[in-house]
């Protein structure tokens, strides 16, 4: 057990941290590598290759297999069971106004316009490229191999303006981009910055005044030790986080830490994935993996009926379709086809039934899993059940034959779970992502979503830990200039003795 864990002694430090992030995903590793990069002293702490990692939350029979699909159940360590694709595109400016789907009783407490500086830093460290940018985003050209420019070709014969997805760029020798390959390197250089690995967070300590003055950190064998900072951020994803904060129960907080008013877990979403196949005509100058392909014209198409966004992507599929896999390539081969899918991100509604509570099966620590209770609304049915019928129409105008369907799937990118908000009575944290009811307590990541959208909410994510990350900066530089320092006052001055004059007698 104990082989798991790495450099657990640091949590004896005598001084507390500036800061302490539990979860080293995409948002705890992206505001770690900025705090350090601001002179903070930061730790780091992740669950990594912890056994503890493989606990699954519950899912409530009443809740998503009502309807054939389960909700995407992600494990703890963190976060790092985000999926995320590489795919780096910024959300629609329509997504942060008022919507059907982003009501008046919490929208977005910010705008597209607020975001959009941090977009563009987000973009720099992930290394985003595309082929051609969308209108306003200046991104580097795709590297040879992951583009079909046939297929956008193809689709844009059909009226529909498709561009390769903005991508974030792995490095030399890698297929697909990884925090942990790509950024937590330099934070681990860094002098400033201390992972601990193997280690769970399983408890937030807090003080009368809601103030957090500790995080118990344990590993799978039972040692437990209490990493302190003068500020904490949670980012362990959209169904650990608010399960961590159910937790951290006291005399102050009985029901939770931050959850007076019972929003802790509530608005739980995910995007629902519908994917139609197809064969069409061999297009030629196909890439080794192909990427996707998508379009952002039809991302408001439904709006006006009151029903949510969706955002297709497009993909000539690997593989073939069919159980008889021989025979389908074989076929292909003489009649010159291929296969081809559409996917489409279908957003849905965040209802406060869909939410994250705490089951009654126990953990590894002896500490309740998160239980998901999740069901779709009339809304999500009738999304869905148009996207259906618009994918069929394109594969009919696409010319292919041998269309097929599959079930509705999850993107495995949940969120909404500790809304920002202006209010306190419908969000857990304000607009600076900062948690109501405690001063120096902070949620970073999806979980922190008003409203999820349609397209993959990677950028959006490492946007905000970009604008966090400047917020603490500013704060903890703020209350350096404010502590008053203690009156220095010059150590005496030590003045010799003189020495005494000895008068001889003369001599006779």
């Amino acid at each position: 057990m104990a082989s798991f864990v790495r450099n657990f002694d640091a949590l004896d430090a005598t001084e507390p941290y500036d800061v302490c992030i539990a979860g080293a995903g995409l948002a705890g590793t992206v505001l770690g590598v900025k705090l350090v990069r601001a002179g903070l002293r930061v730790l780091l702490v992740d669950a990594g290759a912890s056994p503890s990692s493989n606990d699954r939350p519950a899912l409530d029979a009443a809740g998503g297999a009502r309807h054939g699909v389960l909700p995407f159940v992600p494990g703890s360590g963190g976060g790092s069971h985000f999926l995320w694709h590489d795919i780096c595109e910024r959300l629609d400016p329509g997504d942060f106004r008022v919507h059907p789907y982003n009501r008046r009783s919490n929208p977005w407490p910010i705008g597209y316009a607020d975001l959009e500086p941090y977009y563009r830093a987000a973009e720099q460290m992930l290394r985003v490229r595309q082929v051609p940018p969308a209108p306003g985003r200046h991104l580097p050209q795709c590297e040879r191999g992951r583009s079909d420019p046939a297929l956008a070709a193809l689709l844009r014969r059909h009226g529909i303006d498709a561009k390769g997805a903005a991508r974030a760029t792995p490095g030399r020798g890698r297929k697909t981009f990884t925090t942990s390959a790509e950024l937590l390197p330099e934070f681990l250089v860094s002098r400033k910055g201390t992972l601990v690995s193997g280690v769970t967070v399983t408890r937030l300590r807090t003080d009368g005044n809601g103030r957090v003055i500790g995080a118990v950190c344990r590993t799978a064998d039972g040692v437990s030790k209490t990493a302190r900072a003068e500020t904490f951020v949670v980012a362990a994803g959209a169904v650990e986080t608010p399960r961590l904060l159910l937790l951290s129960r006291s005399q102050r907080f009985t029901r939770g830490l931050g959850n007076d008013l019972d929003r802790v877990g509530r608005g739980l979403t995910d995007q629902a994935i519908v994917r139609a196949q197809g064969r069409i005509e061999r297009l030629g100058g196909r890439p080794r993996v192909p990427p996707p392909v998508h379009t952002e014209q039809f991302h408001q198409m439904f709006r006006r009926d009151g029903l949510g966004a969706v955002h297709p992507f497009f993909v000539r599929a690997v593989g073939v379709i069919g159980p008889d896999g021989w025979r389908a390539r074989l076929a292909d081969a003489v009649h010159r086809r291929e296969a081809v899918t559409l996917a489409c991100r279908v957003e849905t509604v965040p209802a406060d039934d869909n939410r994250v509570t705490l089951s009654t099966s126990l953990d590894v620590f002896g500490d309740p899993r998160a239980q998901l209770v999740f069901d779709y609304s009339a809304e999500d049915l009738e999304l869905i059940a148009r996207t259906r019928a618009w994918l069929e129409r394109w594969l009919e105008r696409l010319g292919s034959t041998e269309r097929s369907q599959g079930d509705i799937e999850w993107a495995g990118c949940p969120s909404g779970t500790c809304r920002i908000g202006a209010d306190p009575r419908t969000s857990v944290c304000d607009p600076m992502l900062r948690v109501h009811s405690s001063p120096n307590l902070y949620v970073c990541g999806a979980a922190t979503f008003p409203r999820g959208g349609a397209v993959p909410p990677a950028l959006t994510v490492a946007a905000l830990a970009h604008r966090l990350a400047e917020h603490i900066a500013a704060r903890v530089r703020w209350c350096a200039r404010a502590t008053p320092k203690p009156p220095h006052t010059p150590a005496a001055a030590t003045v010799a003795a003189p020495i005494p004059l000895v008068r001889r007698r003369p001599q006779p």
